[in-house]
């Protein structure tokens, strides 16, 4: 296991051990572990590209992934294993894929999971976080160019020297002083044009600070108005969650843009029961 640390895992190689476990070729025989899984862990699996890879049926302990690109499918594992299994994740490349409450992140439609969002320093461009829970999420340097953040809970979320052109935060939950050190929030979508003179202001705030009693008086004013409005939100997004779930499950994929939408989906079980399941039943729900 050791030597592996050295060992640079490609794409090929990688196609050839998940066919032979498949097929339950002796090839690998000596990967397997106790619990019969493909043991590929302290791999080095750098610059591929491993889109439509499913790992739900390997171990992936203290594997590198830097740089990287994944699509739907196969990042589920990797997102959810990323602090557990110590998962080198930097730089890998999320470009259109769909990160939605619907697809991974159910915490916002009822299930309590402590997943650690960490996303700094990742290439996101035109990815979905749409109703997902994302507080104390991590975006710091990272690029978010078109992001669907719409009916997001982003309480706590960073986005220091994130890239935010066209990110899309329409009823998403947020206080302006999030997006104070992003770039190109001007050129962001909000439910109303005004929150943007409220992030400039605080930007402002933080370039030329005032007077310390000035600015707490400051934040309280800001904090009220956009706790009210938050609350409301909340409140708006639950009522749609409580009557979506009385409706069966639609799916629909947008191929021209390798994204995958899931729409009126409520998890009834626990986030890591619907994860695995949905994992297991990959090939039968989204065909490419």
């Amino acid at each position: 296991m050791e030597q592996r640390k050295k060992a640079n895992l490609l794409r090929d190689h990688l196609d050839v051990l998940i066919t032979a476990y498949n097929e339950e070729d002796d090839l690998i025989r000596n990967m397997l572990s106790e619990d019969n899984k493909l043991d590929l862990s302290n791999f080095n699996i750098v610059d591929q590209d491993l889109r439509e890879v499913n790992f739900s049926n390997c171990i992936l302990k203290n594997c590198n992934f830097k740089r990287s690109k994944f699509d739907n499918n196969s990042i589920k594992e990797i997102i959810n294993r990323a602090s557990s299994d110590h998962l080198l994740i930097e730089g890998i490349d999320l470009s259109s894929t769909d990160l939605s409450s619907k697809t991974i992140y159910e915490r916002a439609l009822g299930d309590k999971v402590n997943i650690p969002y960490y996303f700094k320093g990742l290439m996101l461009d035109k990815s979905s976080f749409e109703n997902s829970d994302l507080t104390n999420a991590n975006f710091d340097e990272t690029s978010l160019k078109y992001v669907n953040f719409s009916y997001a809970n982003l309480t706590g979320a960073t986005f220091i020297k994130s890239d935010i052109f066209q990110a899309n935060f329409t009823d998403a939950i947020f206080f302006p002083n999030q997006l104070a050190l992003s770039t190109n929030f001007n050129q962001a979508i909000f439910s109303e044009p005004k929150i943007i003179d409220e992030i400039l202001e605080c930007y402002n705030e933080i370039i030329n600070p005032d007077n310390p009693l000035i600015k707490f008086m400051k934040d309280i004013i800001r904090w009220n108005k956009f706790a009210i409005k938050n609350m409301l939100i909340k409140f708006i997004n639950k009522r749609k969650i409580s009557a979506k779930s009385q409706r069966p499950v639609q799916a629909s994929a947008n191929i021209e843009n390798q994204t995958v939408q899931f729409q009126n989906y409520v998890a009834d079980k626990s986030f890591v029961d619907s994860v695995q399941a949905k994992s297991n039943n990959t090939d039968k729900i989204i065909k490419k």
